[in-house]
């Protein structure tokens, strides 16, 4: 799975996948919980609960330390191409230097909003909530459009340097802002502005907007495990319009 995107469109949630398990490795020891996926009005939340394990000395910003990777990247990959990647290059520059990507997909561009208790700062520059917090992410489509929502509610307790027991729990209404999947298709239906919805939940702590119109990956898990993402986006004119280079944990 490529992430991103809490849904690459995103940052992605998936979306209407069953028997998924998540796998929290925090100080040496593996907790898989089994939890299902449902659809959120076309964005993708995750139904039930699970538990993670949060050590203080392992947590890396929006991610954890991983414990091992395995990573793939595509033939003619160079770090220091990547690096030299900037916004604004031609995707045929893009490949010129790192030649073909593993995979080239499509994306649709959007803006995000983040609700959440506490500030996030690196939201505008990654459109990823922290997993770890209570949050509502609300969408809006290229048309400028609301196009859904999706989130989490978190509770736990700090364990100081022995780590924190932390239960994000998913499902209709279970998000910061109690968005229910009814109002969903309804502000989805009325095809609500920004300004309907910010008069109705109030403003953001955060923004993000993905011009990415397609992705070029040039890295992968084959064992679908933990690994390093490397993510070029190409805007609806055909340039760089961004880049992910980043952990993934799995």
């Amino acid at each position: 799975m490529v992430p991103g995107m809490q849904s690459p469109s995103g940052p992605l949630t998936p979306a209407g996948q069953a028997g998924i398990e998540r796998t929290a490795r925090q100080n040496g020891v593996v907790r898989r919980t089994a939890v299902s996926w449902i659809s959120l009005a076309g964005t993708g939340a995750l139904a039930g609960a699970a538990v993670l394990y949060v050590s203080p000395l392992a947590v890396l910003r929006h991610g954890v330390m991983f414990l091992s990777e395995d990573s793939e990247f595509a033939p003619g990959y160079s770090e220091s191409a990547f690096r030299r990647v900037a916004a604004g290059d031609s995707e045929a520059s893009v490949r010129a230097a790192l030649g073909a990507p593993l995979s080239d997909f499509s994306a649709e561009p959007f803006i995000a909003w983040l609700y959440a208790p506490d500030p996030q700062p690196d939201f505008p520059a990654t459109g990823q909530a922290d997993p770890t917090v209570s949050y509502t992410v609300i969408r809006f489509g290229e048309d400028g459009r609301f196009a859904g929502g999706f989130g989490q509610i978190a509770h736990g307790s700090s364990g100081g340097l022995l780590g924190a027991q932390i239960t994000l729990s998913y499902g209709d209404g279970v998000n910061s802002l109690a968005l229910k999947n009814a109002e969903i298709e309804r502000l989805k239906a009325e095809k609500a502005t920004p300004e309907q919805i910010e008069a109705r939940f109030g403003a953001p702590i955060a923004r993000f907007e993905s011009l990415a119109a397609r992705w070029l990956q040039y890295s992968r898990s084959p064992g679908s495990k933990n690994y390093r993402l490397r993510l070029i986006g190409i805007d609806r004119e055909g340039r760089v319009c961004s880049k992910r280079r980043e952990l993934y944990w799995d």
